[in-house]
């Protein structure tokens, strides 16, 4: 609230019974915030799987971003808004990271929005031998992830099959 006093012509009022004093006048003024800004640096979550969550991504504002002021949520690209949720993804998939920075003294709240993809990883694959003696029975080879191609607590299960499935003596083509 601003009371404002003022002197009409710049006459300073002098009391006296012939005149009345000015009236004070009394205002509210709505100071309005800025509108907030707010921008998203995507690129830095676009990896190729590696087992680990992404990092929250760098933002860039003028809003006061101290004491958990910005907010991540993340859902997968096209899903439903109800699905974001501030765990950060770690699978591979299209993704999009939702920010929000609170509004502060200054700024309104900001919200920015960012699509990025977690690559899958292509993986080496071993073979054990793949001669065999003819024997009657369906036989195949066996097919694993190269050790360096596992992240963390990642396990690899690779099934394989043979086209014809035949038990015959012959060439076969295995595929994992």
């Amino acid at each position: 609230t601003v009371t404002v006093s003022y002197d009409p012509m710049g006459e300073k009022y002098v009391g006296n019974d012939k005149n009345d004093a000015p009236k004070d006048s009394v205002i509210t003024l709505t100071i309005n915030r800025i509108k907030g800004e707010l921008t998203v640096d995507a690129d830095a979550l676009n990896k190729t799987y590696d087992g680990a969550a992404v990092a929250d991504p760098v933002v860039s504002t003028k809003n006061d971003t101290a004491d958990g002021k910005v907010k991540y949520e993340y859902k997968q690209r096209n899903a439903d808004d109800s699905t974001y949720t501030t765990t950060a993804p770690k699978d591979a998939g299209e993704y999009t990271v939702k920010v929000t920075v609170a509004a502060d003294y200054t700024y309104t709240e900001a919200v920015a929005y960012a699509d990025f993809t977690i690559s899958k990883k292509a993986v080496d694959i071993t073979w054990s031998d793949a001669d065999f003696t003819f024997n009657g029975k369906e036989q195949k080879p066996t097919a694993a992830v190269a050790d360096k191609d596992i992240c963390k607590d990642d396990t690899a299960d690779v099934a394989v099959s043979v086209s014809d499935g035949e038990i015959v003596a012959g060439e076969y083509k295995a595929q994992a």
